[in-house]
């Protein structure tokens, strides 16, 4: 059994307010006795039925945020407050003033008011984007009864090109994209861009109020004195766009989702679960060629966005196998974590770079080499990275002679960098440092000294960077040869020894 969700219902009444909990189990309604007794007349609500906003004739603007338990009066003047809407989290609110006045607009759940930027005029009905940040309302005024909307929660308002009608009521999607308006005496409008442009549709009726879902495919509207009218979205896309229905009865065809009119020309509100079963899907291109094919001119951009309310957040890219098992994935795995990752779950498996003809750097644009690293760079354990050096990949193989010669040519120096150049690098410290001058150095091993590609601020010759590690093999082979010094030495004191030994046992004898 499916456990009851508690709903608010919210009702005005001349002289007083009425709610309406849990309707399904008790259908009663109860007047709200901390609201005061005027002509009530327009009443919004959030999402949630935790804030609420109500108008009267001759009054004032009460806002409740706590379900209509406790009500509190703003600073708003005593007007007719003809008609209210609110975003769906109750933050953002638009009043209208029926007879000789503007639009009034909040942005703190009704803490504040502020008379926007709009017509004075003699006002009728507005409808809000779920998120507060369109509104669209009609009124009658110099220009006629026209349609305005905002894009800027309220602030400002634009007449749209909707026709000089007898205008009684208007709906927005919850994005507030689709919108639809209702004349007494003409036809239902429909807008599918903002307000931008409107197609008129149905007959010439006395329509009083409409209301859109959130997708605004869906209209219900009411004629006085007439009957009850509901519409569903119509189908139109491009040459060659296809969609998929279902019979609803009464010789009634509708798409199989309600959000579902693939490829529909002015673009796709989607909501709910969408599945492709087979085929490709193109953006950008009609003739995908993967799973998902993105053909943009430029501005190539996947974003992925969490909207949660932590500072640090998480999204990544997750890769799984055929029964779903992530085996790797690439981003902010970790919700609150700083660190972006690329993680190869699975057992043996290997991350690999390839750049082909291309560098990496870490912490630098690239500009000479392979890899190139912006600051030090560190291993778990001693050691040099490892080389191939095997027998069967050389030729012309010969022993390092004149060791003791080549470094004796060497200067060893003691430094600091310059300020230009810790200015270029903010991560080198100034303290001493230890190595060569590529220019001297250069001399000696004049293949192991190339440019960096980089240039100090006031320009010239690129900076020289060298490869110290003939040094190491020098200083090997230098010592080898002072070894051989030594053992030819020691083997010559030897001999000089046993012929000392000799003499003195001759001397001796006499």
């Amino acid at each position: 059994m499916n456990p009851i969700k508690p709903l608010l219902l919210f009702a005005t009444a001349a002289g007083g307010l009425l709610t309406l909990t849990n309707p399904v189990v008790a259908q009663v309604w109860t007047p709200s006795t901390t609201a005061p007794s005027q002509t009530w007349w327009s009443v919004a609500s959030s999402a949630d039925g935790t804030r609420l906003a109500a108008g009267g004739l001759a009054g004032w603007i009460y806002t409740s945020t706590d379900s209509a338990a406790t009500w509190t009066s703003n600073n708003v003047p005593e007007r007719n407050w003809f008609s209210i809407a609110c975003s769906a989290d109750g933050g953002k609110l638009a009043a209208l003033v029926h007879g000789g006045d503007g639009i009034y607009v909040s942005t703190d759940s009704g803490a504040d008011w502020t008379l926007a930027n709009a017509p004075i005029q003699t006002w009728d009905s507005v409808a809000a984007s779920s998120d507060g940040t369109k509104f669209v309302a009609e009124g009658l005024g110099a220009a006629g009864d026209r349609i305005y909307t905002s894009t800027d929660s309220g602030a400002t308002w634009s007449q749209t090109s909707a026709p000089n009608k007898y205008w009684s009521s208007v709906a927005s999607s919850a994005d507030g994209a689709k919108l639809v308006a209702v004349a007494s005496g003409g036809q239902i409008y429909i807008s599918n861009d903002d307000g931008t442009s409107w197609t008129p549709r149905e007959t010439n009726r006395n329509w009083y109020s409409v209301a859109s879902s959130s997708s605004g495919d869906k209209l219900v509207a009411v004629v006085g004195g007439g009957q009850i009218y509901t519409s569903t979205a119509m189908l139109a896309g491009a040459q060659g766009s296809t969609v998929e229905l279902q019979y609803a009865g009464n010789g009634v065809w509708q798409p199989l989702n309600d959000s579902q009119n693939a490829l529909r020309a002015g673009g796709n509100a989607f909501t709910g679960q969408q599945t492709v079963t087979d085929g490709n899907v193109g953006i950008g291109t009609t003739s995908p060629q993967f799973p998902l094919h993105i053909a943009t001119a430029s501005n190539s951009v996947i974003a992925l966005q969490d909207t949660g309310p932590n500072s640090t957040q998480s999204g990544y890219i997750s890769f799984r196998n055929s029964s779903f098992t992530e085996t790797a994935w690439l981003g902010f795995g970790l919700a609150g974590s700083p660190d972006f990752s690329i993680v190869n779950a699975r057992s043996s498996g290997n991350i690999v770079l390839l750049p082909f003809a291309g560098k990496v750097g870490i912490g630098r644009t690239p500009t000479v080499n392979k890899l190139e690293v912006e600051g030090t760079a560190s291993k778990t354990a001693a050691g040099s990275f490892l080389a191939n050096s095997d027998a069967r990949i050389k030729t012309d193989v010969q022993t390092v002679t004149g060791a003791l010669d080549k470094l004796a040519q060497v200067r060893l120096v003691q430094f600091h960098y310059t300020d230009d150049y810790r200015a270029q690098h903010p991560s080198l410290k100034d303290r001493s440092y230890l190595n060569v001058v590529a220019q001297e150095f250069q001399n000696v091993f004049p293949e192991d000294v190339q440019s960096s590609g980089e240039k100090l601020p006031a320009g010239g010759d690129a900076i020289l960077q060298v490869d110290t590690y003939p040094l190491t093999i020098y200083s090997a082979a230098a010592i080898q040869e002072l070894n051989r010094k030594v053992e030819k030495e020691h083997a010559e004191n030897v001999e000089l020894k046993k012929r000392l030994e000799a003499l003195e046992k001759l001397v001796r004898e006499k």
